[in-house]
């Protein structure tokens, strides 16, 4: 038998759960799921995307009870506490609003283009819940129900944002990740650039004020920079020997075979100058 959504939805709701198809665009990509609450009482519920489910299921000759079941420890183990009242809330959305890059796509919340061909800039609040982070994108509805007007909140997101960029020579967030110790060729230093956080920071490579900070620190004027996902980027000294064809071919690589579709930005490396 072909497990279909409308199955899982049947099987869950015979398991006594309230449970509604449900679509998200997520960086550009369409994603389709199903968002199963406790309750009809239950205001926040997870939704749960079931394409890739469904394929690796079939591929295993699961059965829908057993995908309902991986369905059910999922939302068994999420921590869903947030207030929604706080979207009511001024104060919170203007403490937690920030900014986003994507790539260009149809979503219906508050963004606009941004100076990098492709891109947009997209407001979002984030937050962490019981030390898990979280993000939800601002809607036109959340600034008008609380008076915040359109160009207070894109001021106030990059404040909050910008506060929080890092840039890090390469080999320092890979010893970090792995624990050893590497030799740095400081011929050509390589940069990531992001959040704090490393959460939803690609929006750094827009903090012309830090980039020009390193610029001047490095004793450089030109970058290109390499869109490694929603969450960071590459930054590097522009010189003499840079191949840009070379840098574009790699990004086009790592995004085909290593970045989720809904975290890569866009197949395409940018010049930039402090």
């Amino acid at each position: 038998m072909n497990i279909t959504t409308n199955l899982i939805i049947e099987e869950l709701g015979n398991r006594g759960y309230v449970v509604e198809e449900a679509t998200a665009i997520k960086n550009g990509i369409t994603k389709h799921g199903v968002t199963v609450r406790k309750s009809r009482e239950e205001k926040i519920a997870p939704t749960v995307y079931t394409e890739d489910m469904i394929e690796r299921a079939e591929a295993l000759n699961m059965t829908v009870s057993d995908v309902c079941n991986e369905i059910e420890r999922i939302v068994r183990n999420s921590h869903l506490n947030f207030d929604i009242e706080q979207l009511y809330d001024r104060d919170f959305i203007l403490e937690h609003i920030r900014l986003g890059l994507q790539k260009k796509g149809t979503e219906e919340i508050v963004k606009r283009a941004s100076n990098f061909d492709g891109l947009e800039e997209y407001l979002y609040l984030s937050g962490t819940n019981e030390n898990e982070q979280y993000s939800i994108k601002v809607k036109k509805n959340f600034l008008r129900n609380v008076d915040i007007a359109f160009n207070i909140a894109w001021a106030t997101a990059q404040k909050n944002s910008f506060k929080e960029t890092t840039i890090q020579p390469l080999m320092s967030v890979i010893e970090d990740m792995t624990g050893e110790r590497f030799i740095a060729d400081e011929l050509a230093p390589i940069y990531v650039i992001s959040n704090s956080k490393k959460f939803r920071g690609a929006s750094a490579i827009t903090d012309h004020e830090a980039i020009k900070e390193l610029a001047e620190n490095i004793g450089v004027n030109e970058f290109v920079i390499l869109p490694s996902s929603i969450h960071e980027c590459i930054l590097m000294p522009k010189t003499a020997e840079t191949d840009m064809d070379y840098l574009l071919s790699m990004v086009k690589e790592v995004n085909k075979t290593t970045v989720a579709p809904e975290e890569r930005l866009i197949d395409a490396v940018f010049e930039l100058t402090a």
